[in-house]
This record gives structure tokens, C-alpha cells and sequence, in this order.
């Protein structure tokens, strides 16, 4: 898990992004943006072309993939990685 305060760049700036990626020396399309925020935490990934799942906050119905908790996420990525085409927010 990476954090602006642990890593010297704000989300959603796309040099956040870049060190994260940089770091874990792997492609975009293997990483996964989770967050709740959609302007801190989502935008920011897909503007990096970088797969988001954002953890929905109640009544919130706007996002095509979403989780109402941490502990949904695994079911997500597993589906996803099962799936030929993958819905991703937009």
C-alpha cells in the first residue's frame, strides 16, 4: 500500500502513479487503483491508464464497478480476472 505522505506525491497527481509503478517494476494494466474518493483516488489512476475500483459510499450509485467495503474487493478482482472483457469505471 502506497501513500502521498510515504512517497512525496499527492493523488491525483500522475507522478503519484509513476512511482508506484516504478517501485513495484510492473506494467500499468497489473496494478489496480482502490479508493473512495473518486477525485482523489480515481480520476487520477485513470487518467494514468491505470484500472480503478472505487469502495462506494452509501446511496451512491454512479460507478459501474464498486465495492461497499474493503472485504468486497478480492471477490472484484477475482471476477475480473475471469472475465474476457472487464467493466471498469469511466
Amino acid at each position: 500500500m502506497y501513500t502521498s505522505g510515504k512517497i512525496g506525491y499527492e493523488k491525483p497527481s500522475l507522478k503519484f502513479y509513476a512511482h508506484v509503478i516504478n517501485d513495484l517494476k510492473i506494467e500499468k494494466t497489473e496494478c489496480v487503483m482502490i479508493g473512495d474518493s473518486y477525485n482523489a483516488d480515481i480520476a487520477g489512476a485513470l487518467r494514468a491508464d491505470i484500472q480503478a475500483i472505487l469502495v462506494r459510499k452509501p446511496n451512491d450509485k454512479n460507478y459501474k464497478l464498486y465495492s461497499q467495503d474493503f472485504r468486497e474487493i478480492l471477490k472484484i478482482i477475482r471476477k475480473l480476472s475471469t472475465m474476457e472483457e472487464s467493466i471498469f469505471v469511466n
